[in-house]
């Protein structure tokens, strides 16, 4: 792995390493459903396609609202920031932008 050095007005940092994106918790799920095996039983059982029960349906439902919701509201405090913070916000979330850290080796 690289390291990377920086100077800038006499100060020398030392040890700069790139830390990649991190993942969101949605991207965590998908991965890990991804990557889960699915056991020999449970194949059988999904073979039959058995319908949600009416609880089930409100609850999936439910939970989109809820998520759109807090997608609308999300949406609607972004559109209110200036450019300059949406600048600093959209770089400084590490789930979204790839970042360089100087770790102290003292």
């Amino acid at each position: 792995m690289f390291q990377y050095e920086f100077r800038l007005a006499g100060v020398h940092l030392k040890g700069g390493k790139m830390i990649p994106r991190e993942l969101t918790e949605e991207e965590k799920k998908a991965l890990e459903e991804k990557t889960k095996k699915p056991a020999a039983g449970a194949d059988k059982k999904k073979k039959g396609d058995e319908e949600p029960s009416q609880e089930e349906i409100e609850r999936i439902m439910n939970e989109v609202k809820e998520r759109e919701a807090l997608n609308y509201k999300r949406k609607s405090e972004w559109e209110a920031l200036d450019d300059n913070t949406k600048f600093f916000r959209t770089c400084e979330d590490p789930t979204k932008e790839p970042v360089v850290r100087f770790v102290s080796l003292d």
